[in-house]
């Protein structure tokens, strides 16, 4: 079997939630602020991004926009060799952590590999520092409306270990809803405030 190539992860912690990080590093506009192996300017042509790198115009193809803070893109060169990067945010408490993968070529010295991770770092350092000066811009309503989305089956379930069934007696509710809050860090309905279906149609999962 082919060896697999040599990988290295390069993270670093930033101090502004994982949103918003994901925000600003998915739009192409912002990379030439933060990533120097890209030049200083990146433009849109017809439906290709281009950036001005070191050796010459390449070719930028970014991930979909997505939920899961995955920033992956592809660099092609002129002379049609394509890189893969890895590159994903995700939430570190009330922060985040940006995370880049490297992985070696072939024939690349360790003196050249241990660069090219010190480039990436220099990088990451740089959009951290960016970041954390810009002020909060809050959520955007799409991502409120994401984030409700995530919490309703935690809150679906705690209000129907609250509620529980026609059955259920006031003080089993009420123990359930202790639980529920203990559990969960949500408090759940109880009494006559229980809804009859947390979720559209007709499901409390």
């Amino acid at each position: 079997m082919r060896q697999l190539p040599e990988s290295r992860h390069v993270s670093i912690s930033i101090r502004r939630p994982a949103h918003e990080v994901y925000r600003f590093a998915s739009e192409p506009e912002n990379l030439p602020r933060w990533a120097s192996g890209l030049g200083g300017s990146i433009r849109k042509d017809g439906g290709e991004w281009i950036a001005d790198g070191p050796m010459g115009a390449v070719k930028v193809r970014f991930a979909e926009p997505n939920e899961l803070g995955i920033l992956d893109h592809e660099v092609e060169l002129p002379t049609g060799e394509t890189f893969y990067n890895p590159l994903r945010v995700v939430p570190n408490g009330a922060g985040s952590e940006m995370i880049f993968t490297l992985f070696r070529p072939p024939d690349e010295s360790d003196e050249k590999f241990a660069q090219d991770a010190e480039l990436v770092a220099t990088d990451l350092q740089t959009l951290k520092e960016l970041l954390e000066r810009i002020p909060s811009r809050g959520k955007s309503a799409s991502e409120k409306v994401i984030e409700d989305r995530r919490s309703t089956p935690v809150i679906g379930l705690a209000a129907r270990l609250a509620c529980g069934s026609a059955a259920t007696s006031p003080e089993a509710g009420a123990r359930r809803a202790v639980r529920a809050e203990t559990r969960y860090g949500r408090r759940a309905p109880s009494g006559p405030s229980c809804p009859a279906s947390p979720l559209p149609g007709g499901s409390a999962w």
